[in-house]
């Protein structure tokens, strides 16, 4: 049997596309190790609707690449009626 992870332990989360965003006076942080999967879930992400997310390791923030390539539907998408 394998070691179960413990969802209190900050370096176990296994799903990158939802991270806890933390943040100091407005500015976001992460300092856990960098992975290539949560890099890529900030970096190039369709179902993160910001254009700026937090960075995967670090204060501050980085560029949804994804919206950066699709420009128009990003400004599309807020346009759209349920």
């Amino acid at each position: 049997m394998g070691k179960e992870a413990d969802p209190k332990d900050a370096n176990n989360r296994s799903d990158p596309k939802v991270p806890e965003d933390k943040d100091v006076l407005g500015l976001p942080y992460d300092w856990r190790r960098p992975t290539v999967a949560r890099a890529k879930a900030r970096m190039w992400n369709s179902e993160d609707p910001r254009m700026f997310p937090p960075k995967s390791f670090g204060a501050g923030w980085t560029i949804n690449v994804y919206w950066l390539v699709h420009l128009p539907s990003y400004f599309a998408r807020d346009k759209k009626t349920p």
